[in-house]
């Protein structure tokens, strides 16, 4: 049976299978002399390159969820059922509104300027705490304004899942999406 070695050449160690280190010289002449296989050596492009397609992958199908999905469910459901495109765009506006025109830029420009809201970040836990609670009173109030005085009557479940395409297409497309763009480029 063969074992395979890993080489770690920013450590200058090498580590086989059974946890055993060596020294990266020492190890590449042993593995020579024991006919060992280097680690991703079974393929011929090391695992590196392998792990990299795979995150190109794992990039490019999450873009495609970002942005094609919103698109066509929205598409199908709009075939099935007549008048959800008011829900979609509502969905829409719920989310630009409370968080892209109301929460962001009060956590970007006035909230600095208190200095509790300074130190918060040396806090990891009570910035997450801080940082969820804020968006979700942002973004229920706004799905409830939204609900309650754009939507009245339209309760159906085609109307909330337009909502809920609306609402989660755009902050997928603006917000999650982009990154992803980015993370390609730099793989």
């Amino acid at each position: 049976m063969e074992t395979y070695s890993r080489d770690y050449p920013s450590s200058g160690f090498a580590v086989r299978k059974n946890g055993t280190q060596e020294s990266g010289t020492m190890f590449s002449r042993n593995c020579r002399e024991h006919g060992q296989k280097p680690y991703g050596a079974e393929t011929g492009t090391g695992k590196r390159v392998r792990r990299c397609g795979m995150l190109a992958v794992s990039l490019i199908s999450g873009i495609a969820i970002c942005y094609v999905l919103p698109v066509v469910g929205t598409v199908l459901l709009a075939r099935r059922r007549k008048g959800i495109g008011k829900a979609f765009f509502c969905g829409m506006l719920a989310f630009a509104v409370s968080q892209l025109i109301i929460r962001v830029p009060l956590l970007q420009l006035v909230l600095p300027e208190f200095s509790w809201y300074t130190v918060l970040p040396l806090y990891p836990w009570r910035y997450g705490l801080f940082l969820g609670l804020t968006a979700g009173l942002a973004e229920e109030s706004a799905r409830w304004i939204a609900v309650k005085c754009f939507l009245k009557g339209k309760d159906s479940f085609g109307h909330g899942l337009a909502f809920g395409l609306g609402h989660g297409g755009i902050e997928a497309m603006l917000l999650v999406g982009p990154n992803m763009i980015a993370g390609l480029g730099v793989v």
